[in-house]
């Protein structure tokens, strides 16, 4: 058995077509299906999918627009109470299972050890040879998710991502921050300054076997020269 969540915002259309889709797929009803509704709460409305008897969960998640990350991640969170399976299934409302065999391939990956598989992610640019061709055709197209995961794996890890999270450059400055913060305090802790560096981690030490410590400096003809032992030493004044 294989529970499904599905959470929609405002889709009810593409609810109908899922229901369908999954009668079709799964006549012997090996699965669980959980729906969200998490369409902004003065949008809410009741159609006839909502209520057929295959959905064995419908959820009135409370929603307000905002960020999308904050908003879907908050219910997926909200869909995974319910689950009881070991294997969830989360897919997006406009996600549409072809395969009738594609519980078979799961139980096959996940008994030799996988902890979660899916589609391969697809961020609408270049990288497919197929949207390259014609990039401004792939422009503000949302992603197409779906995938299967270990159900106690799911439930550990919170599904919401804020914008901050997205904000790659200010990770970056953050992480930096947080890099400098932990070469200060490795510095508070006693560690000499030329083996900390802005990366947070230990320098190598280049005094220990370096050509610095056995470099010409110490025997060079510098240290040798004539100027130690030289006529001016001994020189008449």
């Amino acid at each position: 058995m294989i529970d499904y969540i599905i959470v929609i915002y405002k889709n009810y259309d593409l609810l109908d077509l899922q229901v369908e889709n999954f009668k079709r797929l799964f006549p012997n009803k090996d699965y669980r299906l959980i729906v969200v509704d998490n369409t902004p709460d003065n949008e809410k409305r009741t159609i006839e999918a909502c209520k057929d008897p295959i959905i064995d969960n419908f959820i009135l998640c409370e929603s307000v627009p905002t960020f999308d990350g904050l908003s879907h991640g908050k219910a997926i969170n909200e869909g995974l109470k319910y689950v009881q399976s070991d294997i969830v299934g989360i897919i997006d409302s406009d996600y549409f299972i072809l395969n009738k065999n594609i519980h078979d391939y799961v139980y096959k990956k996940f008994s030799q050890g996988y902890k979660a598989i899916g589609t391969e992610y697809n961020d609408g640019k270049d990288t497919k040879n197929w949207v390259a061709k014609k990039p401004e055709a792939f422009e503000n197209i949302p992603a197409c998710f779906g995938a299967y995961y270990d159900a106690e794996l799911a439930k550990s890890h919170s599904w919401i991502i804020t914008e901050k999270e997205l904000d790659e450059e200010g990770l970056k400055k953050e992480l930096k921050g947080s890099k400098l913060k932990f070469a200060k305090e490795q510095l508070k802790g006693g560690a000499k300054k030329d083996d900390v560096d802005l990366a947070g981690g230990r320098k190598r030490s280049k005094k220990a076997g370096s050509k610095k410590a056995g470099s010409k400096k110490a025997g060079s003809k510098k240290a040798g020269s004539k100027k130690a032992g030289s006529k001016k030493s001994g020189a008449k004044k």
